[in-house]
């Protein structure tokens, strides 16, 4: 699954799949690592933006639904039921809650986004970035080995016994 997140603020049109992507790539690590917050901080700017679209939507939409009660109470006079069922058959409530909805949606999208940005992302580059600093702590404690140190350990890796006896420490 590839998602892809689009939401009608300022032309904002990203795959999410590319964005949490993470090279296997140590170099490209650092980078991505160093890149991050500035990413997250993006997807959190949309979020408030769209946040507050959905907020001001569902702010019409709640003085539209009085308006329109009030109208048709006017002209139904009662019982409450039948208002209330004629005002949210309105085209024009209709209309405004399909919007609020999309508005919702983007909101919640923009939501998944920040959230895979800021934790998983990066927990993931924080525990590549620290699985490369133990192999090449492991590299670098191998190569500070003596030749002979080294022959032994390749040797008892190779499932043989190794060049040092027993209960002696190869130097």
């Amino acid at each position: 699954m590839r998602p892809e997140i689009t939401v009608d603020i300022e032309g904002f049109n990203w795959n999410l799949s590319v964005q949490a992507n993470i090279s296997e790539n140590y170099a490209a690590l650092n980078e991505a690592i160093a890149k991050n917050p500035g990413l997250y901080a993006v997807w959190g700017v949309l979020e408030a933006r769209a946040r507050r679209e959905y907020d001001d939507l569902t702010t019409r939409l709640e003085v539209l639904e009085a308006e329109l009660f009030e109208e048709y109470r006017a002209s139904i006079g009662s019982p409450v039921d039948a208002i209330k069922a004629r005002r949210d058959s309105d085209p024009r409530r209709v209309k405004l809650a399909m919007e609020v909805n999309a508005a919702k949606e983007a909101l919640e999208l923009l939501m998944v986004g920040k959230k895979t940005i800021g934790e998983q992302k990066k927990d993931s580059m924080l525990a590549l970035a620290s699985n490369a600093r133990a192999e090449m702590q492991g590299r670098i404690s191998v190569n500070t080995l003596s030749e002979r140190q080294r022959r032994d350990l390749e040797e008892r890796a190779r499932g043989g016994r190794g060049t040092t006896p027993p209960g002696r420490t190869a130097r």
